[in-house]
Formats: structure tokens, sequence, C-alpha cells
């Protein structure tokens, strides 16, 4: 997590299926200046070509020998593994301590990222005690690892009556396991949602039991990420901008206090437009409200006390 995107979602229903915002725009247009292709195979017009480019730049994803990314490949247990802990640890720290966690993992080179997810208990094993590494990982089995392993458990919101109400695909059994895993992933557009079928009547198929591809990986890491990123932007420019109004109110006309909150924003690489869409998706968020008070009376007195 050592760069900053802001990642604004175009959706079809209740499905992101394709990002734009400035900051995303920019990173487009640097890599497209930069000539930038990783893979023979996932070239500039590809849906996920900017997660996949920025996960391969990162270390945390990795091409085959014939120069390749194949990114409709399933993803197995092994794999995600590997993907998911390089977002969160550097290779080097992954010592030789990390093997022989289950009875099919012992020395070999997923060892050390399957021992080191179960150490973080981001992922067990099966009833028999195995991994079953060369397993195929399906859609909500890999939401669940990934929202585990880059969601701290202290940094989950609790749904917003926005969540509550969106529909959710038909083939998604909402009484299972994965409900609120999916619930969350889905209303955070967090999810590639191209693999998504429409029925005749509108409504939508998720296919959970589905193989997760390789490109579906790159892309919920990436946007995982910038989620995550994103609302510690908001929470800093919040923060400023109680402050801001806390020692200018008195004094300044109400549009200049406006124009001084949307210059915070603008500061850090949001136009107007994107400051009001992030105040939306996060305004009812428990943690980043949260965050937003503790900071503010730290930094300029009892976020009570103050207009937001």
């Amino acid at each position: 997590m050592k760069k900053v995107i802001s990642l604004v979602i175009a959706m079809l229903v209740v499905f992101p299926m394709a990002a734009s915002a400035s900051k995303m725009d920019v990173l487009m247009a640097d890599l497209l200046e930069d000539n930038v292709q990783s893979f023979s195979d996932v070239t500039s017009s590809h849906k996920n070509y900017v997660s996949i480019e920025w996960m391969s730049d990162e270390g945390t994803v990795e091409g085959y020998e014939d120069g390749t990314f194949k990114p409709d490949n399933a993803v197995n247990r092994a794999e995600l593994m590997k993907m998911v802990v390089l977002m969160s640890v550097d290779e080097v720290d992954l010592t030789d301590s990390y093997a022989n966690c289950f009875p099919d993992v012992t020395t070999d080179w997923y060892a050390k990222y399957v021992c080191y997810a179960l150490e973080q208990e981001w992922v067990g094993g099966y009833p028999d005690g195995t991994f079953k590494p060369g397993n195929n990982v399906n859609r909500v089995e890999a939401m669940k690892i990934i929202l585990n392993a880059m969601i701290p458990s202290e940094e989950w919101p609790e749904p917003t009556d926005a969540d509550l109400a969106l529909e959710m695909p038909v083939d998604l059994d909402m009484s299972q396991w994965y409900a609120g895993y999916a619930r969350f992933a889905i209303a955070k557009e967090l999810v590639d949602g191209w693999h998504v079928t429409q029925n005749e009547d509108g409504t939508l198929n998720f296919l959970p039991e589905g193989n997760m591809t390789r490109k579906e990986v790159a892309e919920m890491l990436f946007r995982v990420m910038v989620y995550m990123l994103e609302r510690m932007d908001y929470v800093a420019n919040m923060v400023d901008s109680i402050c801001y109004y806390v020692d200018n109110s008195s004094t300044f006309t109400e549009d200049e206090m406006q124009a001084g909150v949307v210059q915070i924003f603008e500061d850090s690489g949001y136009t107007e437009d994107e400051m009001d869409a992030l105040t939306l998706k996060y305004e009812n968020d428990n943690v980043v409200q949260g965050q937003i008070d503790v900071y503010v009376a730290e930094k300029c007195g009892d976020a009570a006390a103050t207009d937001q």
C-alpha cells in the first residue's frame, strides 16, 4: 500500500463495471504515456489493465515465463495466498520459519505465504487438517480471504441503511456464511463485476461458486487498497476542514468557508464533485466518523462543538 489513488466507480445496477476519477485518469494517462505493458495478453484496452499493471508494479502479481499474465485463469489457494500476503508484507520478511504448517504445506514455494496467512488467521484448513493448496478458490471464498487480510477487524463499518437496502444478486444466498462479506464488497464497490450476468427480468447473477480468476483477484486487491487509503484521505481532509471552520467561522463568510474547505480537498487531489461524492459515501460510516471525532478532538477541540 505504497501509493494512493482515488477510485470512483461507475455502476450498472449494483455492480462496478468500470472505474473513472481524476486520479484514476491520471494513472491511466501515465501508464499509456510510459507505454507500460507488463504482460503480452493484458493491453491498455483490457478492462482490468490498470489494476493488473498497478499490482505488477507493486510486486504483488507476477506473470508466466512466456510473458503472459493469463488473466482468465482460475486462482488456486496457494496462488491467492501469495497475492494477498504480498499486499501486506515484503518478501524479505517471510523467513524460513514460515513452513510446515499443514501436512500438505511443507517447504514448497507457497509455504511461506500460506503459513504466514495462517498465522494472521486469514485462512484455515479443511476438516481433515489439510490446506489443499492446489484447489481452485471460488468467488465468495476469495472475497472473505481478501477482505479479512486487508481490512483490520476494527476498521469494519456497520452496514448503513443503504447497504442493507441494496438489492443483491439472486444467486447469492444471504443466509450463508458469506452474506456479510458479499454485501460489504458489493456495497463498497470492491468487486469486479464483469462476470455478472443479467436475467430477462433484470435480476443479476453473481456466480458465487465460480472460480475466482487472476484478473478478479488483482482488481479486488487494488480496489480494497484504494478504499482503505481513500478513507484515510477523507478522514484527514475532514479533520482539516472542521479545524478550518473552528479557526475561521467567526471572521469568514459562508462562501469563504466553503471555498476554504474545497481548497483543502483540492490540495490532496480531489475536485469539489469528488469531495461531495466522498462525503455522501462516508457520512454514515461509523468507523470513519469515529476517527474524525477522535482526531478533531486532538487537533482542534471537541467535534461535537463544531457545526459539521
